[in-house]
């Protein structure tokens, strides 16, 4: 894979250290800043030129990245250097220093152009450089200053949870930055600063500022608590099951038609809000919905299964049998006693011909898979993955 930032990288280390040979040196710095910028020029034409030449995007991708983390890499070096400079006290004349801030603010245009110019390619995990950090998070410091947050609820739960990560950036001088992060909250600032500016009353932030942060997949542990306890007291109120029920249900229609931005994401690692809270909403239904049953058959205990209830499929025996083979032989099922297993199936199974199943059949196509029924369960599985895109 192709290197295109030699120069650069050259040119930048003469900005700290004795000159190479041929290279403009820190006591010409309007020589070095030209040189540099020229070759920063090439570097965007060079780069285009090399991933239009590439048939495989993946390789492309991994282009931008290298090029990405190495900018951010000589960014970093320099500014240390500068730190380094400034806190041992060396004479250093005012135009070698100046020169170092220009070429700085070169390294940071180039980044930028990547993250403009080929916005798929680049790591949303990579580190931005110190430079970057500290920019941002002075820019940070100062919006939130001109906020209103003292007369506008410094109280609110929500207003508070969403302005946690803000405060864990500026306070943790250590804490690393990603462009991913860096994007994410610069869109979650804006939504804060429009919220606050623009309500009057802690209950004019609540309801709306949560819809906006479902939106916008703000998905930290204390937002999906805020969440689900607005539903749990949304629902208290209600005297019967039923009604809970009925409430959640609506709850999780609600969840499950609104759109979130899915470019956007607060944790990675972390699963989306409409996944999480419908999730949360389905086992506090399946729960409630359970208990009443119970209360309705107190004397049933955990007989709520009518013994005439099958698994109806499309199947024949043959490819129930298949297939239950499949998912006990690849370690989904774990239960050990095959004779139960090959039993339970047969008895709770209704293949595409037979209503009844016998125990003895099922257990000799168990054993002894038929191609005609290998071909046919390939075939659905097929199936089944082409469908899972779709739920």
């Amino acid at each position: 894979m192709e290197y295109l930032l030699r120069e650069i990288d050259d040119l930048v280390l003469s900005c700290m250290n004795p000159s190479p040979s041929e290279l403009p040196s820190p006591e010409k710095p309007d020589a070095l800043f030209l040189e540099i910028k020229a070759e920063a020029g090439k570097f965007k034409f060079e780069l285009s030129k090399s991933l239009s030449s590439l048939e495989n995007e993946k390789t492309g991708k991994q282009l931008v990245k290298n090029h990405l983390r190495q900018l951010v890499f000589l960014s970093d070096s320099l500014c240390r250097d500068i730190l380094l400079v400034r806190k041992n006290g060396n004479p250093w004349k005012t135009g070698q220093l100046a020169v170092c801030f220009r070429v700085l603010a070169v390294l940071e245009n180039l980044q930028q152009y990547l993250l403009r110019k080929y916005p798929a390619h680049w790591n949303t995990d990579q580190p931005v450089s110190l430079f970057n950090r500290q920019k941002t998070v002075k820019c940070f410091r100062a919006k939130l200053s001109k906020c209103p947050i003292e007369n506008k609820g410094t109280r609110n739960e929500l207003l508070c949870i969403a302005l946690n990560p803000f405060i864990h950036l500026i306070r943790n001088k250590k804490r690393s930055l990603s462009f991913g992060r860096k994007d994410y909250l610069v869109r979650l600032l804006k939504i804060l600063h429009w919220y606050v500016s623009a309500s009057s009353s802690q209950a004019e932030i609540g309801r709306p500022l949560m819809d906006s942060l479902f939106t916008l997949n703000y998905n930290s542990v204390g937002y999906l608590n805020y969440y689900t306890r607005q539903i749990e007291d949304n629902i208290q109120s209600l005297d019967s099951l039923k009604d809970k029920i009925e409430k959640l249900y609506f709850h999780l229609k609600t969840a499950n038609q609104r759109l979130i931005d899915t470019t956007a994401c607060f944790n990675p690692k972390q699963t989306n809000v409409k996944e999480f809270i419908s999730h949360w909403i389905l086992e506090e239904i399946c729960f409630l919905e359970k208990r009443m049953v119970l209360l309705a058959h107190p004397d049933t205990g955990h007989q709520l299964i009518d013994h005439n209830f099958k698994i109806v499929t499309e199947l024949s025996v043959a490819q129930v049998a298949c297939f239950i083979r499949l998912l006990v032989e690849s370690g989904v099922i774990k239960n050990k006693n095959r004779k139960e297993l090959i039993t339970f199936y047969a008895i709770y199974t209704q293949s595409k011909k037979q209503e009844n199943i016998s125990p003895d059949s099922f257990r000799m196509r168990f054993y002894n898979i038929e191609e005609s029924a290998r071909l046919e369960i390939r075939s659905t599985i097929i199936q089944l993955l082409n469908q899972i895109n779709r739920l």
